[in-house]
């Protein structure tokens, strides 16, 4: 069963998934963020991905792939210390050059063959098909990474346990696409995400909300990311964010748009939980994002 419900649990994991990649960005398993641990979840896998770019051959007329050899940690997925069963998969927002390129290439594609009208943002999607699940203490003999990412995590939890996916920004869109190939493989799923882009058509937003129908996108309403591509479609579940007297945010599209701004609008007293330790960079984006007021 689920127990944790609070949306500030599932921004910190995601928040920990950046930080991880900012301390260890050339190991696609590194060492477990401590705050996983002492917010009562243990790291049982990490996600990683394969980049893989698009290109115009110009002799054929057709799109072809052009595969990279370098892959990265893009998140991880923990089980409730407390309540074993229970997970979350947490997937971070940009980080790469990489990936900033295949953020914008905003083209439409059409990847699910049996719902042809289905259409979705290719940049955001071609980075989610090349996710992969690692499980470092594998016993079972399954190759994990060989299967598609909705497909490991179905075989990994099992049909008794509960999961809950989540993401900010680009994992957000990531979480869009895996919540339309698990809605009927995992029986216990749902998502909360962290502003996202929007993310395909009217006819793929409403096939999601309509197979998958436990999750909540929590948006912060001066964030511009939400608003594009403009010509796509936010999946429709979505909870505003609203500005607070007592979290100043630099006006600034970046500023606007980090997880911890979410995490100090959602949640002070877990804002500065989080930030209370040696986190170089997130002091960074603190310092320079946001002025959040120790007093209710």
């Amino acid at each position: 069963m689920f127990t944790l419900n609070y949306f500030d649990t599932f921004a910190a994991l995601d928040l920990y998934a950046a930080t991880m990649y900012d301390q260890y960005p050339n190991d696609i398993m590194p060492p477990p963020d401590p705050r996983i641990e002492r917010d009562g979840w243990k790291l049982k896998c990490y996600i990683s991905c394969n980049y893989y770019y698009t290109f115009m051959n110009t002799k054929t007329n057709k799109k072809e792939l052009i595969f990279s050899d370098d892959r990265v940690n893009h998140g991880y997925i923990v089980e409730r210390i407390r309540n074993p069963g229970e997970y979350v998969l947490a997937l971070r927002g940009t980080k790469t050059f990489e990936e900033a390129l295949e953020d914008i290439n905003v083209g439409y594609i059409q990847p699910w063959p049996d719902t042809p009208d289905q259409s979705v943002i290719e940049g955001f999607y071609s980075m989610y098909k090349s996710l992969d699940l690692i499980v470092p203490e594998n016993t079972t003999g399954v190759d994990y990474s060989q299967l598609e990412l909705a497909d490991a995590i179905a075989q990994f939890i099992g049909v008794d346990g509960y999961c809950t996916l989540s993401g900010h920004s680009l994992g957000a869109a990531m979480v869009a696409y895996l919540m339309r190939d698990i809605y009927n493989k995992v029986p216990h799923c749902r998502a909360c995400s962290f502003a996202s882009p929007r993310v395909g058509n009217y006819e793929f937003v409403r096939y999601v909300a309509e197979h998958f129908k436990d999750y909540n996108v929590i948006n912060y309403i001066n964030d511009l990311i939400p608003a594009l591509p403009i010509f796509s479609e936010q999946l429709p579940n979505v909870v505003t964010l609203y500005p607070r007297d007592d979290v100043i945010i630099n006006d600034s599209i970046s500023c606007k748009h980090t997880i911890l701004t979410y995490l100090a609008l959602i949640n002070k007293s877990k804002f500065f939980d989080v930030l209370d330790g040696d986190y170089p960079i997130e002091h960074k984006t603190w310092n320079e994002c946001l002025q959040v007021s120790l007093q209710d």
